[in-house]
């Protein structure tokens, strides 16, 4: 057995569409391959190169030298431009291999294979280390692509695309003959391959599909469903990360427009960012048949875009590649060309609605545009991880982009985000300029562009927290019009319809929104939203599951382990509750939340001297921090009480009820007639309580009020009360009746 070890440039090729046209005609394919043959086996010997063998309509060859392997392929492909429907992909690597028997075996064999599967059509891609050896040759033109962790290779690899300016003749044999290859019909081809994609989907489906009950995500079969995985920035300058973001973005919005897909939420893709995750893990995880990747490059006034569509399952097929050189006066046209691109592979039928959606374009004026895309960085990160910093550095960016560009519709709205986030700050909660001024800004986006779903969706949460109900959801109905995979407009619907104790289609509407939120900082707080609505009819058993499952996608999140308290202290196990809202502590030992759950879940097991003490360092926090409680001051009141501390506990209570009058003229608390009932029935106003209670009734309990009021030591005095038994006898009897029929729709695949 003859084996011999030696550094060689290895090439692998590959004819596009070859698999699905051998589906279709069999005898055209078979005289593609012998032409592709012919073209291949004179040109490796012309220069220099040793044809190893076939792998289907693939070639694998070897080269003394990679200037050789190089100007072999840019060869081919020219001689391949000859013949009607004979496109190529080629990678080349230089590496170590082993030759034995007329095979070769090795690192470098498996990364020139990797290179062409990655190559555009038409394309050649080659590693660093043939790139160290061209890089000085002026006939050469290599661009840098991006570093990759090809599969099965331990060490990333740096991938560049090389051009060859000028090419030497063929010799005659190459040139003749080629008129006998028949011209291939794309539509047959764009046929067949449709008939595959699905019969691969079926087979998933009908057979490897997760079943009910595991923790996998289920893909629908014959569903156009994608993720538009963060962008590699492959600019010099790392400020142009920014750039890569807003490529990626805005490709994504433009996909999220045509109704035929299903496009994965921005947030739920940003956990990928730099991952070494296989891309069948990450289509799991996400739930999606199609992952769009690429790279962006920005230096001086030109661009250029990588992309790549790739089908992960069963062996990360990539269906369609492009890079776009371009002037950076044309990236909104190349953000157009590749949505228009993969709406066309996954054949997908636009409307004109969706056409015209598609192609316009997000600024008119670049210099704005680069701006806003700074500032919806900063944003961003915000959002990601609450550093106010991010935020008024987002207000400084957004506002110089509209001293550029006054009409600037998208910096309108970026402006009208972070007023309202800082409407949720202390500072803002109990003013109403903040709000009014997201108003404003929402109104002039719209006036400059009335297909902005995320102005309607800003403004349908001014609206919202207006109490302003039906305007809101009007706002999120034209919102998701225009942006059928608008996640948070799904999200924001559901939530009103749980504030109108509409609890099936706020439960229809949170379904939506978790079949585009598939991960990131999103989804443990839309988990915990989707719970809150179990916990409302009383289903605490999908509830408490739901809490459990957010607080393993995010362990420090504290809200999860709040509301998880919540659901205890309902269900009468108070124990747990009291250790659960240890664990926030440990968590977060100056989280005002924390503390305040802590404080409370000894006041129920009548702990008051503990109870006290961490009251105090949730006083002592707050202060420093400007946070103040809006609702359950009358708890404080209600320790203090127990304490022996009467008049310093009646403060609380009239500031209590002070409070909630303010908040509620401002419409900032819509539950407070249930904190007002409690505290007049722990003061004895029996009848004040009641006709809150009543008031309260009207309108609906909600968060499971009508449970925890049974264990609230706050209501004691009416435990007995006919009235008082009446009216949460009769809500925990409608929330059974919503139960069965919640039961009913889970069974029929409803919800």
């Amino acid at each position: 057995m003859s084996q011999t070890r030696q550094l060689a440039a290895i090439m692998f090729t590959d004819i596009v569409g070859y698999t699905a046209l051998m589906g279709n005609d069999e005898k055209q394919a078979f005289d593609l391959l012998r032409k592709n043959r012919q073209i291949q086996q004179l040109l490796i010997k012309q220069y220099k190169g040793t044809w190893i063998k076939e792998l289907g309509d693939g070639v694998l060859a070897s080269f003394l030298t990679v200037t050789d392997a190089v100007l072999c392929a840019a060869s081919i492909h020219k001689a391949a431009s000859l013949v009607d429907g004979l496109q190529l992909r080629i990678g080349i690597h230089l590496g170590e291999v082993v030759f034995e028997n007329d095979d070769v075996f090795g690192d470098g064999v498996n990364i020139a294979s990797r290179l062409q599967s990655l190559a555009p059509i038409g394309g050649t891609l080659i590693s660093e280390a043939v790139y160290k050896n061209i890089s000085n040759r002026k006939e050469f033109v290599t661009t840098f692509i991006r570093e990759e962790n090809l599969k099965h290779v331990s060490e990333p690899v740096r991938i560049y695309e090389v051009r060859v300016e000028e090419i030497a003749n063929y010799p005659p044999e190459i040139l003749s003959d080629t008129k006998k290859v028949p011209t291939i019909n794309k539509k047959i081809i764009i046929a067949a391959s449709a008939v595959l994609i699905l019969g691969a989907l079926l087979t998933y489906f009908l057979i490897y599909a997760p079943k009910t009950g595991t923790t996998s995500v289920k893909i629908i079969a014959g569903e156009k469903s994608i993720a538009v995985l963060p962008f590699t920035n492959m600019s010099e300058e790392m400020e142009n990360q920014h750039f890569a973001d807003g490529m990626m973005d805005e490709i994504l919005n433009k996909l999220s427009k045509i109704g035929e897909f299903r496009v994965i939420s921005r947030t739920s893709v940003e956990q990928y960012r730099d991952t070494k995750k296989p891309m069948k893990e990450i289509a799991k995880e996400l739930g999606v048949t199609y992952i769009l990747e690429g790279s962006a490059r920005k230096y001086g006034n030109e661009i250029r875009i990588n992309a790549a569509l790739i089908k992960p399952d069963p062996d990360e097929q990539q269906l369609w590649a492009g890079i776009y050189p371009a002037p950076y006066k044309e990236v909104f046209v190349l953000q157009t060309e590749i949505a228009n691109n993969i709406a066309s592979e996954l054949q997908a039928k636009l409307s004109p609605k969706e056409n015209e959606l598609i192609s316009k374009a997000p600024a008119t004026n670049l210099d704005a545009y680069d701006i806003y895309l700074r500032g919806k960085e900063y944003i961003t990160r915000y959002w990601l991880y609450n550093n106010r910093t991010e935020l008024a550095n987002a207000r400084i960016k957004f506002r110089e982009a509209l001293r550029i560009d006054s009409l600037f519709s998208l910096a309108w709205v970026g402006l009208g985000w972070e007023y309202f986030e800082r409407n949720k700050s202390t500072e803002g909660f109990l003013k109403e300029n903040y709000l009014d001024t997201v108003l404003i800004f929402c109104n002039k986006a719209l006036t400059f562009d009335a297909n902005l779903a995320d102005a309607y969706h800003l403004r349908s949460k001014y609206y919202y927290n207006r109490l302003k109900t039906e305007s809101a959801k009007a706002d999120l109905d034209s919102a998701i019009s225009i942006d059928p995979n608008h996640a948070l407009a799904y999200w924001g619907m559901g939530e009103i319809y749980f504030s109108q104790r509409d609890y099936l289609k706020s439960l229809q509407y949170f379904k939506r929104a978790s079949r585009l939120i598939k991960g990131g900082t999103e989804l443990p707080v839309l988990l915990v939203d989707i719970a809150v609505t179990h916990i409302s009819i009383g289903n605490f058993q999908s509830a408490d599951s739901l809490l459990k499952e957010a607080i393993r996608q995010n362990p420090d999140f504290i809200d999860a382990y709040a509301v998880y308290y919540w659901s205890l202290t309902l269900q009468g196990k108070l124990e747990e509750a009291l250790s659960n809202a240890k664990e926030m502590v440990k968590i977060d030992p100056n989280s005002v939340r924390a503390l305040e759950t802590l404080s409370d879940a000894y006041a129920f097991l009548k702990d008051f001297n503990n109870a006290y003490k961490f009251y105090k360092q949730e006083v002592a926090l707050s202060k420093k921090s400007g946070i103040i409680r809006i609702i359950n001051i009358h708890r404080v009141g209600y320790i203090l009480w127990n304490l022996g501390k009467r008049e310093e506990a009646r403060k609380y209570f009239d500031e209590q009820i002070s409070t909630l009058e303010e908040s509620k003229k401002l419409g900032r608390v819509i539950s407070g007639n249930y904190d007002f009932a409690a505290t007049y029935a722990f003061l004895g106003e029996d009848e004040k309580a009641i006709q809150l209670l009543r008031g309260h009734q009207n309108l609906g309990f909600n968060y499971g009020q009508e449970y925890f009021i049974k264990v609230d030591p706050l209501f004691e005095k009416l435990r007995n009360n006919r009235e008082f038994k009446e009216i949460v006898d009769g809500e925990q009897a409608n929330k059974a009746k919503i139960r069965k029929q919640i039961k009913a729709m889970e069974m029929k695949g409803e919800l």
